[in-house]
């Protein structure tokens, strides 16, 4: 995603431009992440330090559900408001000092805006934590690892770490009872 913004920058402060994101657009979020842009909107306002891109998009990200490793596809949303400073001098081309905001994107040496950083950076928080299938997702057995959305299985689970198991293991034994210790 990106835009020419060599007039934007030769125009007054205060000057504005839109533009709709396209959807299918991708936004890699990482090495195997990707986002698709689904709908979009994006405002550039030019500043007295550079352009102001201010706007929200909403994506696609296909996922694994934490429970039974299912693909599930997450629709995530985000408000983004990004400044990007000139590295070179439109009028002149001379290059210009670093941007005294160390947070601000910068734009290329031919006036690009590339929106891709910015998106993907506001993107990844949208993310959930964890990626369900679906609320009530039964997820994988731990001893045979069958799906349990799929099939059952006949699987006896003893959870040793559970907080309670030593008092399962004084029920075993027989060695527990419903006397007080005193009596």
């Amino acid at each position: 995603m990106e835009f020419n913004v060599s007039h934007l920058l030769k125009s007054p402060v205060g000057t504005t431009r839109e533009y709709d994101l396209y959807p299918g657009e991708r936004v890699p979020l990482d090495e195997e992440m990707v986002a698709l842009i689904e709908e979009g909107h994006l405002r550039l306002d030019r500043t007295n330090t550079g352009i102001l891109a201010r706007g929200h998009a909403r994506a696609c990200v296909h996922l694994t559900c934490a429970r039974c490793l299912d693909p599930v596809d997450a629709h995530v949303a985000s408000d983004f408001a990004e400044e990007f400073e000139p590295s070179v001098d439109v009028a002149s081309g001379t290059p210009l000092p670093a941007p005294e905001n160390e947070l601000a994107f910068t734009l290329s040496a031919r006036h690009i805006l590339d929106l891709g950083e910015a998106l993907r950076q506001n993107l990844i928080p949208a993310l959930p934590l964890q990626a369900l299938c679906r609320p009530e997702c039964a997820g994988l057995c731990p001893s045979c690892g069958i799906n349990r959305n799929v099939a059952t299985c006949d699987c006896v689970i003893v959870d040793e770490n559970h907080p309670l198991a030593a008092l399962a293991d004084l029920l075993r034994e027989g060695s527990w009872s419903l006397r007080s210790p005193g009596a």
